[in-house]
């Protein structure tokens, strides 16, 4: 029984010896330049270690030294090349990234460069070269779509190569996103089509609700309005003709007109944008700021910003903007260092360790000057139906309510 379990341990033994040569063996195969060479190198190297053990058996032990060198001598001559490289491979790992495998990635180098010379069809032939090795490579495929809308003035095809990619399903979401909105951005340039801009933004905000991709799509919807008036002003002016001031020679009373938008209208007007897009950041960023200093209605500005500062999905580097404009509103318009101090405090709490919160400790130890710095000015009542303006609620909290 006990020289069963010898055999079987010493045979179990040859094959893990066999099965780790092997394994080295074809890792070294697959890394060597020369292969073929490797292979001729092993085999000598067999028939010179058979020999020494066939010597050793026919020869006297005294003579196995000089045999052992006779036998080891072209074993090393055979294998320093190799021993070498090993033992300088760290060092020169260092600038050529030895022997690990360098990941394949898609070359437009070559497209970009045939781009700038106006080859737009050598271009994108370079471009399908690359994409036939990487297919729905996001890259290549947008450069593709770039060339044929902004080079070759074919909206519809760079609109079609860019829908078969998300087509795909494989595309991440920001990758998603950029791809749409730079849709939107060809459909203003090339069409001034607002309504299919919008409706590109759209497909975002659908896509991924509660995001920060969502609510920069929603952000340039809720512009398409101003964006839709300011191309029908363009294009109006283009045939009509503002007749000059005649004989100005001989006046001396012509200035330039400067109208300024009474801050009740603009107010109105920021109000109503709000109640079409609830979402839209930045005009309620201007309301509450429309409210502290033209009206000196320092609570109605806390009430915007605050809707601003408990948006869900925005931006860290946004809500740390916004926080610190609520501090400076109380302090300018206000006076009010402790209302400040705790505003810079919820900032600290919300985003410890970072670079806003660092800043926000710092700026507590300097609100007595900044309040010391500010002009105070007078109050202004709101009338009646400013007031009700004011204390509108818009977006997420007026939804919920």
């Amino acid at each position: 029984m006990e020289t069963a379990w010898k055999s079987i341990s010493g045979i179990a033994s040859g094959v893990f010896v066999l099965a780790f040569l092997g394994y080295f063996g074809w890792r070294a195969l697959e890394r060597s330049e020369d292969p073929a060479r490797l292979v001729f190198k092993w085999f000598l190297t067999v028939i010179f270690v058979a020999g020494l053990l066939l010597g050793m058996r026919l020869l006297i032990p005294p003579l196995w030294p000089i045999l052992a060198v006779l036998v080891g001598l072209p074993i090393a001559i055979t294998w320093a090349p190799n021993i070498g490289a090993w033992v300088a491979s760290p060092l020169t790992g260092l600038f050529d990234g030895g022997d690990q495998e360098v990941e394949a990635k898609p070359l437009y180098s070559m497209a970009e460069s045939k781009r700038q010379n106006n080859f737009y069809d050598e271009a994108i032939a370079e471009i399908h070269k690359q994409l036939e090795k990487f297919p729905d490579d996001f890259t290549g495929t947008m450069l593709l779509a770039a060339i044929q809308t902004e080079d070759l003035k074919d909206l519809a095809a760079g609109t079609f190569t860019v829908e078969k990619l998300l087509a795909t399903g494989q595309v991440p979401p920001h990758s998603t996103a950029a791809a749409l909105q730079t849709l939107a951005d060809w459909q203003l340039k090339y069409t001034q089509d607002t309504a299919a801009a919008s409706a590109l933004l759209q497909r975002i905000v659908d896509a991924y609700p509660d995001t920060q991709l969502a609510q920069q799509a929603e952000q340039r919807i809720a512009r398409m309005d101003s964006v839709d008036s300011l191309l029908k002003d363009q294009a109006k002016r283009k045939f009509e003709v503002t007749p000059g001031i005649r004989n100005i020679g001989l006046r001396n009373d012509v200035k330039k007109e400067e109208a300024e938008i009474n801050p009740a209208v603009l107010a109105n007007q920021y109000v109503k944008q709000l109640e079409r897009h609830p979402m839209d950041t930045d005009t309620r960023e201007k309301l509450a700021l429309l409210y502290a200093e033209k009206f000196q209605r320092l609570e109605l500005a806390v009430d915007q910003l605050e809707q601003l500062i408990a948006h869900p999905s925005e931006s860290v580097a946004h809500i740390g903007r916004w926080m610190n404009l609520l501090a400076t509103l109380y302090v300018k318009h206000g006076g009010d260092i402790v209302g400040a101090e705790q505003v810079l405090h919820r900032l600290i709490e919300r985003f410890p360790k970072s670079a806003i919160a660092h800043a926000a400790q710092t700026r507590l130890a300097y609100l007595d000057q900044e309040l010391k710095a500010l002009d105070k000015t007078e109050s202004k009542a709101l009338g009646t139906y400013e007031q009700k303006m004011g204390l509108k609620k818009a977006g997420w909290q007026a939804a919920a309510e």
